[in-house]
């Protein structure tokens, strides 16, 4: 009899815990999303470029390393002191990289009996023979009137070549700004078509998010050889393009 209790009591128990699990799952499964329109929109803004950044690269080379920094750091120097002259404030240049390296002198080996010395590339480097590279590479920031001149005073004053030209506007923030705001509008006027083509209406704003900025545009590698600089070159910087995109999702009823 007490047996039979026991098993009763047990028996009870698990009625219980089965019901509370089922009501559980029945409350989760009535809070369900509230419905939404999830939009993504672009907003551009066009603008003409007023500033100009560059590289401009000093390469020296010497029997040894103590001569290849030596002359790199005073060709160098001359560099930034001649673009400096053209009005450019310290804060809009920047050492951007360094290097020293050893580079065996290589010669071309002989090719094997029988095969014709234009057929044969392979080389080895003469031991004992060689030198030390020093280069310097100084990343200026100017305007674009100033651009060409920059330049070729650079140049001039001992740099090897310049490259790397990209354009920038003085007023990202602002323009970036007024994209967000095209964006914004031009996904509500997406989402309310939707809504009426879906016959629902907009109740409000579930969560808004931003995509990345868009950053500066450039050409890239554009080298100006030394031998090749008579006069400043001629700089034109087209237009340039903000975008910002947003995605948001709307509450609809």
């Amino acid at each position: 009899m007490k047996t039979a209790r026991i098993i009763a009591i047990i028996t009870a128990t698990t009625c219980c815990l089965s019901l509370f699990a089922s009501a559980s799952r029945a409350a989760g499964t009535d809070q369900t999303a509230p419905p939404v329109i999830t939009v993504s929109a672009t907003g551009l803004v066009n603008y003409t470029p007023d500033i100009t950044r560059f590289y401009l690269d000093v390469r020296e080379q010497a029997p040894d390393a103590a001569s290849a920094v030596n002359s790199v750091n005073t060709t160098a120097q001359s560099v930034i002191d001649a673009i400096q002259k053209t009005g450019v404030a310290d804060s809009n240049i920047t050492t951007y990289a360094y290097q020293l390296y050893y580079q065996p002198t290589q010669a071309q080996t002989p090719p094997p009996p029988g095969v014709d010395i234009t057929e044969s590339t392979q080389r080895m480097a003469i031991p004992g023979q060689g030198s030390y590279i020093a280069t310097e590479t100084i990343l200026v920031q100017t305007s674009i009137a100033k651009c060409g001149s920059v330049i070729d005073a650079g140049i001039s004053a001992g740099a090897n070549q310049t490259r790397g030209l990209s354009f920038d506007t003085s007023q990202r923030e602002s323009l970036y700004r007024q994209a967000l705001a095209k964006a914004v509008q031009q996904a509500r006027d997406e989402a309310s078509v939707l809504a009426e083509a879906a016959g629902v209406r907009i109740t409000g704003i579930q969560s808004i998010s931003t995509g990345v900025q868009q950053q500066p545009f450039g050409l890239g590698p554009v080298p100006y050889a030394a031998s090749a600089m008579m006069n400043p070159p001629p700089i034109q910087s087209g237009t340039g393009l903000v975008q910002a995109t947003v995605t948001i999702s709307y509450l609809i009823r």
